[in-house]
């Protein structure tokens, strides 16, 4: 009894590599309440997070492991397929699907469940021949299976337990489904109150990510993106390189003292405008009219990120450091947008040391930043690194910087458009300020993606046509990706609502963002 799986001779029981004492993750158990919408799938996948998906949050949510405890032909078909772990009810162990046997698709496992004599038995029922809790319903099983691999700290996600919705993918229920569910969370509530203050005791912390929830008088509520970024950040930070076999027995080389650096006439602003402990700066290219798109391009970014990141507006920064763009004799040469050459500043902002991104407003980043610096590693002779592929021009719309490898300065730049030797053409399109060496075109087109995504591929989408962005109303079909982003702004406090009424009130965005919560 317990949790088995098809070995190829026999169903055998699971015996190591599930449960923990006490397990490292931060687990999150996602239901398929309408708040489920509030996040995506990119969202857990970083290091830290461990994901638990029930029932119909698959297809939505593709998890670490899926349980569920009806027919299989309550889900989606493709589930079977998925790589990933699936526990079902023990009596669906010899069930054909499709022709094919349950217990022979990758990964699936089967659980004994029976109904405890005490409810305090999901604490107690720890070993591998064990039952699982069974109170009719996947939650309970969920949560048991999570206590059982050792989880000290779960989230519940999309468990909104009622309302005027069940479901996040809006389907339309029966009045006798509705009455079904609305029993069924009732009993919920009820349990969960009382499983919290249970686990409490045994310092297992459980967390409402779902804020209309009716258990939110009594469990502890935290907004979901709050709750990733603390899940993110307890991962250890260890800066240390990458050693080859045959060097991981040779002692260290006795490291010598490194001298003071030079002082920097410039220290002190760089301190006051920018962070000193950022591990990566991303300059944003806009003007006060793109500030609600830059807030939640800057969320996006900071939501995912396992390093310290700072993300600045470049038109602030130039201001508070002084820095001028002269404007070019011949109208021809001059910016089409008033932080047209606002990029080619980034190196002087940043006193020429270090690493820098430069990125449009009108963009989203879906991953983890930290991989950006991986680019310079694997390009260690580019001082430039562009990242799409896709014009039949250079598009610095995205581009990494090494600041300690350019010596841009505006000033020159502007005297080069004057005397002839660079015009607009060649400065914005073509990389005229580097050697044909210096920069690669493409390094990662996934990080620039132009009004293309690609689910668990794209890392940073691109709205370039301005006649379908999100934020001013246009029909894009990506716009519900960007929506979610504003959302998630305005839930964590990178953008107050009197911003988004603000910047409608005066034409920058449309009115279609004061839809979001």
């Amino acid at each position: 009894m317990s949790l088995w799986y098809e070995c190829g001779n026999g169903s055998v029981r699971v015996t190591s590599g599930w449960a923990y004492k006490k397990h490292p993750l931060d687990f999150y158990i996602c239901c398929t309440g309408p708040s489920l919408r509030e996040v995506s799938n990119s969202d857990f996948k970083h290091p830290g997070i461990f994901t638990i998906g029930i029932n119909t949050s698959y297809p939505y949510i593709k998890p670490d492991l899926w349980i569920g405890m009806d027919k299989p032909e309550c889900y989606d078909s493709k589930l079977w397929w998925e790589p990933f772990r699936k526990i079902c009810r023990g009596p669906y162990i010899n069930t054909r699907f499709h022709g094919y046997e349950l217990k022979s698709m990758p990964n699936t496992f089967f659980a004994d469940v029976k109904k405890p004599e005490k409810d305090v038995e999901i604490f107690e029922r720890r070993g591998h021949d064990i039952d699982f809790i069974w109170r009719k319903n996947t939650l309970v099983v969920a949560l048991h299976t999570a206590i059982w691999m050792g989880a000290q700290r779960i989230h519940l996600v999309g468990c909104d337990l009622g309302g005027p919705r069940d479901y996040y993918d809006n389907r339309v229920l029966t009045e006798e489904q509705k009455a079904h569910n609305k029993k069924l969370y009732d009993s919920q509530v009820i349990w969960l109150k009382w499983f919290y203050q249970a686990a409490k005791k045994r310092r297992i912390e459980v967390i409402s990510c779902s804020e209309q929830a009716p258990i939110n008088d009594i469990v502890t509520y935290k907004n979901i993106h709050e709750s990733l970024i603390e899940s993110r950040r307890r991962v250890p930070q260890i800066n240390s390189e990458i050693v080859h076999a045959i060097d991981a027995n040779k002692k260290p080389k006795k490291e010598q003292p490194k001298a003071e650096p030079k002082k920097l006439a410039s220290k002190k602003a760089e301190v006051e405008v920018l962070n000193p402990n950022d591990k990566l700066r991303v300059f944003v290219g806009a003007s006060e009219q793109e500030g609600v798109p830059t807030k939640v391009l800057e969320s996006s970014i900071k939501r995912r990120a396992t390093i310290p990141v700072g993300v600045y507006s470049l038109g602030e920064v130039m201001e508070k450091k002084g820095i001028k763009v002269p404007t070019p004799k011949d109208p021809q040469n001059r910016p089409k947008t008033n932080f047209s050459f606002h990029r080619w500043c980034i190196p002087e902002i940043c006193d020429y040391k270090g690493k820098a991104v430069y990125c449009d407003s009108d963009q989203i980043v879906l991953e983890d930043v930290a991989e950006l610096l991986k680019f310079f590693d694997k390009y260690p002779d580019k001082s430039v690194l562009v990242m799409s592929d896709k014009k039949d021009y250079i598009e610095t719309s995205v581009m990494l910087v090494d600041c300690e490898k350019v010596n841009w300065d505006i000033r020159k730049i502007v005297q080069n458009l004057d005397d002839g030797s660079l015009n607009y053409k060649s400065l914005m399109f073509k990389m005229g300020l580097e050697s044909k060496g210096d920069y690669i075109i493409g390094a990662g087109p996934e990080w620039n993606s132009l009004d293309e995504f690609e689910e668990g591929k794209t890392k940073l989408l691109h709205y370039t046509n301005r006649g379908t962005q999100p934020y001013k109303g246009g029909k894009s079909p990506l716009t519900h990706l960007w929506m979610n982003e504003l959302c998630a702004a305005l839930n964590i406090g990178y953008v107050s609502k009197d911003e988004v009424a603000g910047a409608v009130k005066n034409r920058w965005i449309s009115t279609n963002c004061l839809q979001a919560k």
